[in-house]
């Protein structure tokens, strides 16, 4: 039986003494020597790489369309109405507008952000040339109006339109060449989704859960899908909703381990396990190593980072991954470090902060004594008392004595929206091998 000695080191946590840790200060000397040697290297390796892709400078002069989309009680026209509320809108170049859009229903049934026609009136300016866009869905016809559209993009501005999933291949077919085309999707989980419809009244029990088996047919995805899951109340999701319109959003870079590797279910498994063992927890998540520090742009921006970090990481000697040890398992000050296991300080994974720091604008200090860079793969989320931090390391330390005596293989890179202190809403974008 294994119990939970902890001790106090500079970097503000506390290591409990259950796992090896053999040589750690000899690894930590020696891996920020290699990270002084390499850093010249690095930032060479970063500007060279910057130059030669050329895409993470900012087009100019081109304008924005957000279709907004998601499945119906989700919650979409309550955070787009608030997030109009919320942000300087109009004309000029680069102001937010969300467009109206006709719907051949009741006036009576109807958000600010429609407007309600006849089937006549709706044909007669279909006819005219009058809709960007046009669909039909329950009954009902919806139409994005041409002229407000048009506005907008000739003064390079924002503009959010309000759509249906089935109308996202034709917007983009039309409007690709003029702008930058991103989906926003507006997402919950089954649970919430079922919650708002049955609040909502307009359907019986057998619609809400067709409505919900068909919330996850045909979800957008790619680089230029921005998801919003709107989990937590109205402000915070409209938080997300105008961090999305105005590229403020946060991103993080995570090494992700070997899938196919079979200490990694184990891992996972744990993560579920002590989310489960209090209320106070978050919901569990990836194993990973977080790279770097997060950076707020665009997810295009986010998605070139990505690709940029790690062709300079390959580039660096990593190619095919990362091989990380790890000491012990801590216990943390922070909400995300409440547990974690903490990864050794090498040449490889030091030399991967300085160049991932490097390309968000952070340049890493991992080269100072003792390192700022504290690598570590946490294992659960949240705000504990003493008490319940004690016990779940120990519960960590048992599951994780004998899995991780040898190096464990991180072979992929991956940028994650990690906006909002509710690990629930964030996202992985995308993710590329090393």
């Amino acid at each position: 039986q294994c119990s939970v000695q902890c001790s106090t080191e500079g970097s503000g946590r506390a290591v409990c003494g259950a796992m090896p840790r053999l040589g750690v200060l000899g690894a930590v000397a020696s891996a920020v020597v290699a990270a002084v040697v390499t850093a010249a290297l690095v930032a060479d390796a970063v500007e060279r790489r910057r130059a030669k892709q050329g895409r993470l400078r900012r087009r100019r002069g081109r304008p924005t369309i957000f279709l907004a989309c998601g499945p119906s009680g989700v919650g979409k026209d309550t955070l787009l109405l608030e997030a109009q509320r919320r942000l300087p809108t109009g004309t000029h170049e680069g102001e937010i507008v969300v467009i109206s859009r006709h719907i051949t229903r009741c006036a009576d049934d109807i958000t600010a952000l429609e407007i309600a026609v006849s089937d006549d009136e709706f044909e007669t300016t279909h006819a005219a040339g009058g809709y960007a866009l046009a669909w039909y869905k329950n009954n009902t016809r919806y139409a994005i109006l041409k002229d407000p559209l048009d506005a907008v993009l000739a003064a390079n501005g924002v503009a959010v339109l309000n759509v249906s999933r089935s109308s996202i291949a034709e917007a983009h077919r039309l409007y690709d060449v003029v702008a930058d085309v991103f989906v926003l999707n507006v997402t919950s989980s089954e649970d919430t989704l079922r919650a708002r419809l049955t609040q909502r009244g307009r359907e019986s029990e057998a619609d809400i859960e067709r409505r919900v088996a068909r919330a996850v047919q045909d979800v957008p995805t790619g680089p230029n899908v921005v998801t919003i899951r709107n989990e937590g109340t109205i402000d915070e999701g409209c938080q997300l909703m105008t961090a999305a319109l105005t590229h403020t959003l946060r991103f993080s870079l995570w090494l992700l381990p070997d899938p196919f590797d079979p200490r990694v279910a184990a891992i996972s498994a744990l993560t579920q396990t002590l989310a489960s063992e209090t209320e106070r927890a978050d919901p569990p998540f990836p194993p990973h190593i977080t790279l770097c520090p997060s950076f707020t742009g665009s997810q295009r921006r986010a998605v070139e980072v990505l690709h940029l970090v790690a062709g300079a990481v390959r580039e660096g000697g990593a190619a095919g991954g990362i091989a990380v040890e790890f000491d012990g398992v801590s216990v943390g000050r922070t909400r995300h470090r409440a547990v974690a296991i903490e990864a050794r300080h090498s040449a490889q994974l030091m030399q991967a902060n300085a160049t991932a720091a490097s390309a968000v604008g952070r340049p890493s200090r991992g080269a100072v004594d003792p390192p700022v860079y504290q690598p570590h793969m946490s294992l659960v989320y949240g705000e504990f008392d003493s008490a319940t931090l004690t016990r779940l390391a120990g519960e960590a330390i048992a599951d994780t004595d004998g899995i991780l005596g040898t190096p464990l293989p991180f072979t992929r890179l991956a940028v994650v929206m990690t906006s909002g202190r509710d690990c629930a809403c964030w996202y992985q974008v995308t993710e590329v091998s090393l």
